[in-house]
């Protein structure tokens, strides 16, 4: 039998067990108000308060590469608190210099890039000057997967597809240069479909294509949607064709790669989807650690989910259609390990431009 100073310390036990479970109860009701507006912050994105993160630009200044570059970093300090982001330019050689600068870059997660996914095709075809790996990139992601479409000028005899498949004329298209992706476009639909009568022009430098397919010099031409759509609105072009990853929501009429190409061709058109749905992607060196990689990933994509970003972008034109970076690394890694047919077009391509 117990006594009266058992029972008053068996009392004392609950009121002192009750006490502290009443505590713990109320920190955890008030931990959350301790400190107000105060979010959680990933061991990754601690990491950048007080650092700098430069995203190099594989181009000069102007143009689409930069023009997403400088809109990041107007946006990313912002889901990487207490970071300063700047933008550098490293022209050069097609792109190379500066993806060849952003893959050989410390990987600790301070550089990124934003350079020609038609890279893809170069290493591929083994061009010289390459110091990276394309499959090797640690892929932060893209802002505008964009489909590609084929475009036909209306003062053109060709209003479909099916005419300049089965036209004997010579279907002559405007493009930038040799080994520029509207080149390589070009000369894979060319492979893809047999058109021995199309001839491809380069030399076209920004909008002087839209005006030589306006004075009835070419026939077509190849580039974004968001490019091109201007053309066509104007009357001054008619789609024909369309390289995407579904039909075309303000133009459902035109067929897409993937539904007219035939079987044997699949590869081929499989590498040209990969091209047109890559838009800019951005990258950072190998190795970069994962927790800095996670940061670097949820703050583009955040940055891009935000109204004010998108609607600087729509004032400046520019197609906010994000690509996260898991599945920038899925597309990159298939383009660029194609079929052994494949590569032996792309080579052929690439060193005797035009007599494929």
């Amino acid at each position: 039998m117990q006594g009266p100073k058992s029972a008053v310390a068996r009392a004392r036990g609950d009121l002192a067990r009750r006490t502290i479970g009443c505590a713990a109860a109320a920190a955890l009701l008030l931990a959350p108000l301790a400190a107000p507006g105060q979010s959680q912050e990933t061991s990754g994105a601690a990491f950048y308060r007080g650092k700098t993160l430069t995203i190099i630009v594989a181009t000069k200044p102007g143009g689409g590469y930069d023009a997403y570059a400088r809109l990041l970093a107007k946006y990313l300090p912002r889901y990487l608190a207490g970071s300063t982001v700047v933008v550098r330019n490293v022209p050069g050689a097609g792109h190379i210099i500066g993806a060849n600068e952003v893959y050989n870059a410390r990987p600790d997660g301070l550089t990124i890039g934003t350079f020609n996914k038609g890279l893809i095709v170069a290493q591929i075809a083994g061009t010289s000057g390459i110091r990276f790996d394309m499959t090797k990139f640690t892929w932060i992601g893209v802002p505008d997967s964009e489909a590609r479409v084929w475009i036909v000028s209306k003062q053109s005899p060709f209003r479909t597809l099916k005419d300049v498949l089965e036209g004997t004329r010579t279907f002559t298209e405007a493009s930038n240069g040799v080994g520029s992706e509207d080149y390589i476009d070009a000369m894979v639909l060319k492979n893809i479909f047999g058109l021995k009568a199309l001839k491809i022009v380069t030399g076209y430098q920004g909008s002087d294509a839209d005006l030589a397919m306006l004075r009835g010099e070419v026939d077509g031409q190849i580039g974004t949607l968001s490019s091109l759509e201007p053309l066509v609105q104007n009357e001054g072009a008619r789609i024909i064709l369309a390289i995407g990853k579904a039909r075309l929501s303000r133009y459902p009429d035109v067929p897409l790669l993937s539904e007219v190409a035939p079987p044997d061709k699949k590869s081929l058109a499989g590498l040209l989807l990969s091209q047109a749905v890559l838009g800019h992607p951005f990258g950072a060196p190998p190795a970069v650690p994962g927790d800095r990689v996670q940061a670097l990933r949820d703050a583009f994509a955040a940055a891009l989910r935000g109204p004010e970003l998108r609607a600087d972008a729509a004032r400046a034109g520019l197609v906010v259609d994000p690509l996260d970076g898991a599945t920038t690394a899925q597309l990159v890694a298939e383009a660029a390990r194609p079929s052994g047919d494949v590569v032996a077009l792309i080579k052929a391509v690439m060193a005797a431009p035009g007599k494929q």
